[in-house]
């Protein structure tokens, strides 16, 4: 009885992690939705600095899939305490939500461009 609880109890930070993985998922998913009105050929830049801000943005997202990638590779090899990597998570969650408002900025600066 009393291994059942200990297990229990140790699987519970798992489970914090992984529901915040799955949020992790989420935010994502929504992040590569925005990227594809990032190639969308209505939101073309029309200046220098919408070229060049496009290129910054695309470079930010690659890096964030990179991060997400380390991340999921900590929780499979269980190398990492599940508090850190929950830290992790939320930290790269504020990082995704960030650069989904840069991309929608940026739509609405192409837009406005060309008018």
């Amino acid at each position: 009885m009393e291994n059942t609880e200990q297990i229990s109890g140790r699987q519970q930070p798992l489970q914090k992690s992984n529901s915040y993985l799955i949020q992790l998922e989420r935010y994502t998913n929504d992040l590569i939705q925005s990227t594809i009105l990032l190639n969308s050929y209505n939101y073309e830049p029309k200046t220098k600095e919408l070229f060049e801000l496009k290129t910054i943005l695309k470079e930010k997202f690659k890096q964030i899939l990179q991060v997400n990638s380390s991340i999921k590779q900590e929780i499979h090899q269980k190398s990492t305490d599940s508090k850190e990597v929950v830290l992790k998570i939320k930290n790269q969650i504020k990082n995704l939500d960030q650069l989904h408002r840069e991309i929608k900025k940026y739509c609405v600066l192409t837009q406005t461009e060309s008018e």
